[in-house]
Parts: C-alpha cells; sequence; structure tokens
C-alpha cells in the first residue's frame, strides 16, 4: 500500500494537527515504558471484533473524526449525560449513528488489566484508528500519543462543527476552515469514505425525489441508480446499509477517488464546455443536441438547454446568464437562461464550426469554408463576414524545422502540398477554433493547415483586420487567451477534435503557448 502515502499524509497530518488537552510532548513511543503491549493489546480487541463485523474499522475511523472535530482529540465523545455533562453522543451527526462504543470499552478493560491508570482513552480512540486502518488493509500509521483526556463535552460544538451528509462543498470548506484546515486536508479526509456503510435515510432523496422534483438526481448514473433503488426501495426500511464504495467496501484505498460521480447527463459525447465567468456554473455541449448546465461546486445537475437540431460543437459563456453554442445545423444560438428564450443565427452558405462572445453584444464565429464571421445580437445574419481567412499555403519541404524557431507545416496527406488539389473549401483551411481577449479588440483563429492568425475587430467600422500569422503543425483544435491576455494557448492535433478525415504525420499532439507584442 505504499501508492496510499495521499491519505496517510491526510490521516497523519490533518487529525495530528488538531487540538489537543495537553501541551506535553507528543510522540509514537509514548508508551514505550510504562505500557508497552499498548500497540498489540488494541490490535488484538479490535481485530477480533473485525471478524464478525467488518464495518467496526470504518466506525472506529469514524468515531475517531467525530471527537477530533469538536474540541480535539481528547475523547470527549466518549462521556455519558451526568448533572454537569450534556453528552456530545445525542448531537444531531452523533445520535443513533456512531458505532464502537462497546470496542473502546473493551479495549479499555484490557488494557486496565496490564497497565491500569496509564493509557487515556483519548489514546484508545487513536490507536484504535491506527489498527482499522491496517485491518482495512490501508497504511500503517503511526500517531503521535500522550493525551490527556477531557472532563466536560460540548454538544452545541458537535452540532456547529460536524459536518453535516447534506454538506454541500462551500458548506464542507467552511467547517473545515474553522479547524484551521485547508481544501487539501478536507479531499484527504473525504477517502476515508472508501470503506464503510451509509443508511438508506440518508440517500433516499437522491433517489426519488432530488431538490423536491419527484425525480431523481440526474447525475446518478442510472445502472448505479437501479442497484441503489434496490436496496433502498421507496417506502423501505430506512436503515439498509449501502456501501460507500461499491467495489471495495471493506478496503481503505484509494478507489474513492477513482469512484467519484461524474455527471453523466448527455446521451451523447460531450464536445465543448464552458464555465460561466466568476461563478461555479458549468455548460456542457453534446452531439445528443442538448446543452447542460451543472453546479461543480455542488455538484449537481441544474438544467437543459434544447434548441439545435443537430450536434453541438462549440460553446462560449461570459458573466451573464447566457451561453453561445455552434451546431453542425448551420447554425449559431444564443440562449438567454434566466429569460428561457433563444436567437438563433445563420450562416449564410456554411457550416458554423466555431463560436465565441466579443462582448455582450457582439459575436464571433468560425465556418467550414475558411470564414470568419462578425455577428451583433441585433442582426440574425453577420455584419461582416471575412472570407478564406486561413487559405494559406506553406511549402514545408524547404523548412527547417528548429526548436527555437516557429513550427512549420508538415506534409498533410490528402494532398495538401499539391496546390492543383488545394482549394479554399480544403478541410485544412476551414476554421476550426475562434477565441477573444477579454476587455480588448484582439481575436484570434485557428485552421487545420496549422495556421494561428491574430485578428483586430473594429466595431465602429465593423471590420475585421489581420495582424500577425503564426504557423504551427497540425490541426489547430482549440484557441485561449490567459486571463491576463499575456499569451494564447493552442491546443494542436496530427487530426482534427471531431474526426478522422484528415492527418498531418509530422504533428504532434499537444500545446503550443504563444506569445506577443502588440
Amino acid at each position: 500500500m505504499r501508492c496510499f502515502g495521499f491519505i496517510v499524509i491526510g490521516l497523519v497530518a490533518v487529525l495530528g494537527g488538531l487540538p489537543f488537552s495537553s501541551n506535553a510532548k507528543l510522540e509514537p513511543c509514548f508508551y514505550k515504558k510504562t505500557c508497552p503491549q499498548v500497540h498489540f493489546i488494541v490490535f488484538k480487541v479490535v481485530e477480533k471484533v473485525s471478524r464478525t463485523d467488518p464495518r467496526m474499522p470504518a466506525s472506529l475511523v469514524r468515531l475517531f473524526f467525530h471527537d477530533c472535530f469538536v474540541q480535539g482529540c481528547d475523547a470527549s465523545i466518549l462521556l455519558n449525560n451526568t448533572a454537569t455533562i450534556v453528552s456530545e453522543q445525542q448531537a444531531l451527526p452523533n445520535n443513533n449513528s456512531i458505532r464502537g462504543l462497546d470496542v473502546v470499552n473493551q479495549i479499555k478493560t484490557e488494557l486496565e488489566k496490564a497497565c491500569p491508570g496509564v493509557v487515556s482513552c483519548a489514546d484508545i480512540l487513536t490507536l484504535a484508528a491506527e489498527v482499522s486502518s491496517v485491518l482495512a488493509h490501508g497504511p500503517y500509521l503511526k500517531f503521535p500519543l500522550g493525551r490527556r483526556d477531557s472532563l466536560t463535552a460540548n454538544r452545541t460544538l458537535a452540532n456547529q462543527n460536524l459536518p453535516a451528509p447534506f454538506f454541500n462543498l462551500t458548506q464542507l470548506k467552511a467547517a473545515f476552515a474553522v479547524q484551521g484546515l485547508d481544501t487539501t486536508d478536507l479531499v484527504a479526509l473525504s477517502g476515508a469514505h472508501s470503506f464503510g456503510r451509509v443508511r438508506c435515510l440518508f440517500i433516499l432523496d437522491r433517489l426519488y425525489n432530488f431538490s423536491g422534483t419527484g425525480r431523481p438526481d440526474p447525475t446518478l448514473d442510472t445502472t448505479y441508480l437501479k442497484q441503489l433503488r434496490q436496496i433502498c426501495p421507496q417506502g423501505g426500511p430506512p436503515n439498509n446499509l449501502v456501501n460507500f464504495d461499491p467495489t471495495t467496501p471493506d478496503t481503505l484505498d484509494k478507489n474513492y477517488y477513482s469512484n467519484l460521480q461524474a455527471f453523466p447527463g448527455h446521451r451523447g459525447p460531450v464536445s465543448c464546455l464552458t464555465f460561466r465567468q466568476g461563478t461555479s456554473e458549468l455548460f456542457s455541449g453534446s452531439f445528443d443536441r442538448t446543452i447542460k448546465i451543472w453546479n461543480v461546486e455542488d455538484r449537481t445537475y441544474m438544467s437543459t438547454l434544447f434548441g439545435h437540431q443537430s450536434e453541438i460543437l462549440s460553446i462560449d459563456c461570459l458573466r451573464k446568464e447566457r451561453v453561445l453554442t455552434a451546431g453542425r445545423d448551420r447554425s449559431m444560438q444564443l440562449f438567454k437562461v434566466h429569460e428561457e428564450s433563444r436567437l438563433v443565427f445563420r450562416a449564410p452558405a456554411s457550416s458554423l464550426e466555431c463560436c465565441c462572445f466579443v462582448s455582450n453584444d457582439e459575436l464571433l464565429s468560425g465556418s467550414d469554408d475558411g470564414s470568419i464571421e462578425l455577428w451583433t445580437v441585433m442582426r440574425k445574419k453577420p455584419i461582416y463576414i471575412l472570407r478564406n481567412a486561413h487559405a494559406l499555403l506553406v511549402d514545408s519541404m524547404k523548412s527547417d524545422q528548429k526548436d527555437s524557431e516557429k513550427l512549420p507545416n508538415g506534409n498533410l496527406e490528402n494532398g495538401y502540398n499539391h496546390p492543383e488539389n488545394h482549394h479554399c473549401l480544403s478541410v485544412f483551411s476551414w476554421v476550426s477554433a475562434v477565441s477573444v481577449c477579454r476587455n480588448s479588440d484582439l481575436a484570434a483563429s485557428g485552421a487545420g493547415n496549422g495556421s494561428v492568425r491574430l485578428w483586430e475587430i473594429e466595431s465602429d467600422t465593423k471590420d475585421i483586420k489581420s495582424l500577425y500569422n503564426v504557423p504551427l503543425a497540425g490541426f489547430v483544435n482549440s484557441l485561449a487567451f490567459a486571463k491576463s491576455g499575456e499569451f494564447l494557448v493552442a491546443g494542436v492535433g496530427q487530426e482534427p477534435r471531431l474526426g478522422r478525415w484528415g492527418r498531418n504525420p509530422e504533428a504532434r499532439n499537444g500545446v503550443s503557448i504563444l506569445t506577443y507584442e502588440m
């Protein structure tokens, strides 16, 4: 399990860094002289219980976490109600939920026989979690020991500090920040959900009535949804148990991360993605002709937009709730999400391959006939068309490629280097990518001939003027300006991103970073 170092660091450094009830020095060998068999005794008890209850290692790790997250790793979670103590065991995240208290009592009984009054209950919880990791085939954790037990409990803090099962990412980050933990710590500790169980009670809404819609969570894989519904039927026992990890439910491994649910909502390939600026809203376009809206912070599906009659090829969004798309139905569409309306733009005679916003009122597109079009939201036809924008021929046979020089076009198949076979409608000259540097008049376009061209958009005169041409080897499949505007990133490949009808065998799949001075 050497490859599991990420969670080893997480559990030791994160929980080990939470406050404790004593200023004494903590060290793994704290009981070397006073109770040398402490590790063996704890292991023997937990191992015996785990034979008949394979859930117990996960339960003990959770018990340790729920103790540490309230007022430090001080065993305050073990204190029962008294005249002066309000037990944390009845806090909402713990009530009828925490397990392993009887195992801690068994360990305490055995330790009292071997070394009476020496090992604290706080260290028993720590060692129980350490042993549980080993028994679950996880890492061997050497926790520092020497904690002292708390004489008080705090149910109010337990209700406030312990994360609820329905918390979204923002709420989880806030709960961890209270403990002085960052997002990396959150990710590391979340990996402990690679083993253990959850009661149906906590997931029924996602299976049958997600967000009050009367339908299941659309982000759930349909096959997995059927499996969960078999375990948790509607109206069935709420205490039925579901494995956190459907593949290795009793093993503390990295499957939690590999099993994280993606967004499988489209019925066809996802062809394009964009975020709404300044938000966690993600728009995805697909060959299924739909645009879906997701909230990546909450990992939830939000809505679906319809309108295209064929595959969606390109998508872009600014800060407003408006998304721009281009599809193989020869249309570019502007969806006004909040207003639930859309504008449809159609090119005169070509198929639009890519699009982007110039501003909130101006749009830019590229076509398969090599044209670049400038649009305004006030008209459904282009206000300016620049034809043959990438009808460039480069004789690469006479070029010697060097690392310090711009990459020339390679020998293109399909007769590209034979002028008699070339025409402006060649797949190598159609515009496959466009991008605009935000808050400027600078635009870029890319094509199959490996050319990246920079343009100046003159909104006043409704004109597009050429600035520079940067030759690369391969198909320019995507373009993006840096937020700073200081460089341009081009995704280049041997083949077009959505087909294999052309190929440049001398190109290399990769990313080119282009700097420029204006």
